[in-house]
């Protein structure tokens, strides 16, 4: 068997304010030659080292100057135990977590990049974590620059896949709804570690959450309050093309699209007007075979990145 080979990193434990602890990769940079640091955040059901893209671009991002830090969220992977001190733990994923906790998790990301390189930071997202990065832009004050990978258009997936029930339709069935079957046998069941709330583990029918690309289907196993938060929250708002919602970012960015990305709902020439209309500069970057993992284009859009990072001034 032969071992895939890339750039060495180091594990670190990232802990919020509220104390949870994040695992993540740390590629270094000497000082002396570094430039900044990229701070990566993964999309739903992601992690911080499941996309092949990511050890591509820290070779890359290392031999240019750059650190790269890529973490979990707690919206990581679909359900595992988050810890908080030492005996304390909750279930935490991309199923059962509320989008909203990813503020103080990239606040306590941002601290740690600079405890190691007092550089400019840049956030990078991907998929579903370009929505975290431009939520968390529009939510704190003060200039971050950003790349945004592979960024969809959440509201017209979700309506894509519920049709022809209306997004709004769900939104209101869920919020009105009747517990899901199984949460009352569960509500007697206690531990004296375990933080989690039985609502947080009301599982929905897998018809509620997930993607659809003409005959491909790819169902996401989600609880009602997760899925409600992102429904009715900045996932379904800032990159909604067929609305004019006003929010504005204080920063530059740089935009990979790929041409056979089947994410995309919308010519790629959509988007990138959405978004250069909200910042105060996007550099654009189209690649027609490239898709929604950046499968073949990796190295490519790195070192885009890179040459964008240099002309911005680091």
């Amino acid at each position: 068997m032969r071992l895939a080979e890339g750039p060495l990193g180091e594990l670190v434990t990232i802990l919020t304010e509220a104390g949870r602890q994040l695992d993540g990769i740390y590629y270094h940079v000497p000082v002396e030659r570094a430039t900044g640091t990229v701070i990566h955040v993964h999309g739903s059901f992601g992690n911080f080292y499941h996309n092949s893209f990511l050890r591509v671009m820290a070779g890359v991002y290392q031999d240019a100057g750059l650190a790269f830090l890529s973490f979990n969220l707690s919206c990581h992977d679909g359900l595992a135990e988050g810890y908080v001190g030492v005996d304390d733990f909750e279930y935490v994923g991309g199923a059962v977590t509320g989008f909203r906790s990813s503020l103080a998790e990239i606040d306590a990301a941002i601290s740690l990049a600079k405890a190691r390189l007092e550089r400019p930071v840049v956030l990078q997202g991907h998929s579903l974590g370009c929505d975290r990065v431009l939520y968390y832009l529009t939510e704190r004050t003060g200039r971050l620059d950003f790349v945004l990978l592979s960024p969809c258009d959440s509201y017209a997936l979700q309506s894509r896949w519920m049709a022809p029930e209306t997004v709004e339709t769900q939104i209101e069935r869920l919020r009105t709804g009747a517990p899901a079957a199984g949460t009352e046998a569960a509500a007697g069941l206690e531990s004296r570690y375990l933080r989690t709330s039985v609502e947080a583990l009301e599982w929905l029918p897998l018809r509620e959450y997930g993607i659809r690309c003409g005959d491909w289907s790819y169902p996401i196993p989600i609880t009602r309050g997760a899925l409600l938060e992102i429904l009715t929250g900045p996932p379904l708002r800032l990159l909604r093309l067929d609305t004019t919602e006003g929010f504005r970012i204080s920063g530059h960015g740089f935009v990979y699209i790929g041409g056979a990305d089947a994410l995309q709902t919308s010519e790629a020439e959509l988007m990138f007007r959405h978004l250069e209309a909200r910042a105060d500069s996007i550099q654009r970057m189209f690649v027609k075979k490239g898709d929604h993992g950046l499968l073949g284009c990796e190295a490519q859009v790195a070192r885009a990145v890179v040459e964008w990072s240099k002309r911005r001034g680091g």
